[in-house]
């Protein structure tokens, strides 16, 4: 949401500046998970933590759907009340672009998928995501 470190606060500034963003040719998947989520995940941790085995355990959680960088566009679009400027371009021209700028860095960021399971939070401690 608003007020968010790392991409969110990158991707807002974007929608506002009106720059027009090439990411329509961009096909990916992410996990994310909502502040309802985590809150209701810690929820039950504090409740149930006797329940998990008599041990420490380690959970990746997130929303069951995840959603693709144009999709997250969209959603930050939506919220910050602005416009977003995709375009179509082509992926190999925007990774050389990205190189050539000196931003190799984040191809993997922009580019692939970034998905985990969440199927252990939810078969441990029957959590159910919202969203």
């Amino acid at each position: 949401g608003k007020g968010a470190p790392g991409n969110y606060s990158l991707i807002s500034k974007l929608i506002k500046s009106g720059f027009p963003l090439p990411f329509l040719s961009i096909k990916n998947s992410r996990n994310f998970c909502s502040i309802d989520n985590i809150v209701s995940f810690l929820s039950i941790l504090c409740r149930d933590a006797y329940k998990i085995h008599g041990n420490y355990e380690v959970f990746n959680i997130c929303d069951d759907s995840p959603m693709s960088t144009l999709e997250f566009i969209q959603k930050v679009s939506k919220i910050e009340k602005e416009t977003a400027n995709n375009f179509y371009f082509p992926i190999l021209l925007l990774k050389i672009s990205l190189i050539l700028i000196g931003k190799s860095n984040i191809i993997k960021s922009i580019f692939n998928n970034h998905l985990i399971s969440n199927e252990k939070a939810k078969t441990l401690t029957l959590w159910k995501p919202t969203n």
